[in-house]
């Protein structure tokens, strides 16, 4: 259902009332959902762009097995952004991961660094 509000598939796009259905799976426990809400504060779709409440989204699902949140949290670690010490190793270590456990983002940022 969140992802049919945030963006607009089937039904008209409300994407904060993606948010709000993205974070009522998020705490039933589903992963997908935590990283969609991460990626929403990211990118200031739904709720109001927060890249502090984004890593500490990332992070945490991230070190619950989410891949997607393992690549994200792995560039903003990387690049040192959203007022994280930059950690090159540990971004890279998280990038790898995400790519080799299917998530795009990691492969793609490990294509531009490398």
């Amino acid at each position: 259902m969140g992802a049919a509000h945030y963006e607009g598939l089937g039904i008209p796009e409300n994407a904060s009332e993606g948010v709000r259905y993205y974070r009522l799976g998020c705490e039933g426990g589903n992963l997908d959902a935590c990283y969609n809400v991460g990626a929403a504060y990211s990118r200031g779709k739904g709720v109001r762009q927060d890249g502090v409440e984004a890593t500490r989204i990332f992070k945490e699902t991230c070190e619950k097995g989410e891949m997607w949140s393992c690549a994200s949290y792995g560039q903003i670690l990387y690049r040192g952004d959203n007022g994280v010490r930059r950690d090159r190793r540990k971004g890279r270590q998280l990038l790898e991961q995400g790519c080799n456990a299917g998530a795009p983002l990691g492969c793609q940022v490990l294509a531009q660094i490398d």
